[in-house]
């Protein structure tokens, strides 16, 4: 059947008003694409939205848009690399196909075998995001910040490392608590090289996952002397 952006787009709008940030990435890839009006000003407004509020389809989008209009690089790798972080082989296929776009086709071999094997590891990618983003995932994924957050408390026996890959991987499920640490970590430099930009992205999805202390952490790290 014919392809009808226009529809597509209305779909992706009511869509929005249920808080679906996919939805909101696409329809904002359709706008910078020029498939439908609104402008690419503003369709990478949409796409950066979605992809700040976490899911590493929305990541994935908005990295794409980044390098292919020619955006800072370095921006658009850094936010491809979170959706494979987030175990999404799309960002992993995305970063093949950026690599080749730039003549190394080393790195864009590397990276379309660990998108094969990401793949191959998780099965189908509906199973995938199904249990990505279950309950159960979700309970399981608080347990693992949890026995991070001890560790660093100094209640459970663990070495730093280990605290932040166990925090780290929480984030990634979208966790507040350990969004929000996370962006501590980073600001501060605890377990791992300081970073602001790291820190004020990880403090923006804990506010917008809900965490009562997120906002102040972020005015925290803006104003902070590496910010500046």
């Amino acid at each position: 059947m014919p392809q009808d952006f226009a529809q597509a787009a209305s779909w992706f709008r009511v869509a929005m008003k249920g808080e679906d940030h996919l939805a909101q990435a696409h329809l904002g890839q359709l706008m910078v694409q020029g498939l439908v009006e609104g402008g690419a000003q503003e369709g990478t407004r949409l796409a950066k939205e979605a992809a700040e509020y976490g899911g590493p389809e929305a990541e994935m989008i908005y990295g794409r848009l980044l390098w292919r209009q020619r955006q800072p690089t370095e921006e658009a790798v850094r936010w491809l690399k979170r959706s494979v972080a987030s175990n999404y082989p799309g960002g992993a296929y995305e970063l093949s196909r950026f690599y080749a776009s730039q003549g190394d086709q080393k790195q864009a071999d590397q990276w379309q075998a660990k998108a094969k094997d990401m793949e191959t590891a998780r099965g189908s990618f509906a199973d995938a995001v199904a249990f990505a983003y279950s309950g159960k995932t979700r309970e399981s994924a608080r347990e693992v910040y949890n026995r991070g957050y001890r560790i660093l408390a100094g209640q459970e026996q663990g070495t730093i490392d280990q605290a932040v890959e166990l925090v780290r991987n929480a984030a990634y499920q979208q966790v507040k608590e350990a969004e929000a640490q996370l962006g501590l970590m980073y600001l501060h430099g605890a377990g791992m090289p300081q970073d602001t930009i790291e820190a004020t992205y990880w403090f923006r999805r804990a506010a917008l996952h809900g965490s009562p202390d997120a906002k102040r952490l972020l005015e925290d790290a803006l104003t902070s002397p590496q910010a500046k």
